[in-house]
């Protein structure tokens, strides 16, 4: 069901109207935390930008080789998107002496360890597919937790905050508040989208309702034996804080950021 996850490349190449010559003095940044529903946003984002947005991928689709070996014009480039901790827009050469419009989603870690197991588990190109394809839910995260995997243990804060050594929900607050123009919680996405193309001018758009990348269900919380479940949430503990915070706190758009 994965495949279904790329548009068309008349969208992906093409040149939205919206765009006006303020556009190029805005850089608008998705930090895309794994399995949060972000695919969705991201081809949101698509749809709006067409040519003008860039997936940044280290393996995949590196925005820096392209634009270095240049395949890729930094000037034309008005959005971006990576799985990579926040802060990669620095790293890339061109996109310098814009307003940055950093954006994210964050969702219950509770169910993105759900569907981050059933997704490893049944997408073959993912790095731990192999290793992990035949096992049930208590084997997968005995085996991460003993093996110290990144992606279970609070990196919703890492990712979103750009420090990977200190991934502390209070820290991570500190940057959504100092340095991003919209982030909430995954209830709040269609709120979040709205408020944002709204500010940004982009047109409204019945697509704007995908829903993308949705895992295949193999197993749910219940399946945890109760040992498991107690040390994904201990490993959890600050990614639980800063959702429940961002819940509280509902969605969150700065139009004073488009300012800055």
């Amino acid at each position: 069901m994965y495949e279904g996850n790329r548009l068309p490349d008349e969208v992906r190449t093409a040149s939205p109207g919206w765009i006006s010559e303020a556009d190029f003095g805005r850089l608008l940044v998705f930090t895309h935390v794994p399995k949060t529903g972000g695919t969705s946003l991201k081809q949101i984002i698509t749809i709006n930008y067409g040519r003008h947005y860039a997936d940044h991928h280290p393996r995949m689709q590196n925005l820096i080789e392209q634009i270095d070996a240049g395949d890729r014009d930094p000037d034309q480039v008005l959005a971006i998107s990576s799985h990579v901790p926040y802060g990669i827009h620095r790293k890339i050469p061109g996109l310098d002496g814009r307003t940055v419009l950093p954006i994210t989603v964050v969702r219950d870690p509770l169910k993105r360890m759900i569907s981050y197991f059933n997704f490893v588990t049944t997408f073959r190109p993912h790095r731990l597919h192999q290793e992990t394809k035949d096992l049930d839910i208590n084997e997968f995260f005995t085996l991460g937790l003993a093996a110290g995997w990144g992606e279970i243990s609070n990196s919703q804060v890492a990712v979103v905050s750009g420090r990977a050594r200190e991934r502390a929900a209070a820290a991570t607050l500190e940057v959504l508040d100092k340095e991003y123009f919209a982030y909430a919680a995954l209830e709040d996405i269609t709120e979040l989208i709205q408020r944002t193309g709204e500010l940004l001018g982009w047109p409204a758009q019945q697509e704007q309702e995908r829903i993308a990348n949705q895992s295949p269900r193999r197993s749910s919380w219940d399946d945890l034996a109760p040992e498991v479940a107690s040390a994904i949430l201990e490993a959890n503990k600050e990614d639980i804080a800063l959702y429940k915070h961002l819940v509280e706190l509902g969605p969150v758009v700065r139009e004073d950021r488009l300012h800055s």
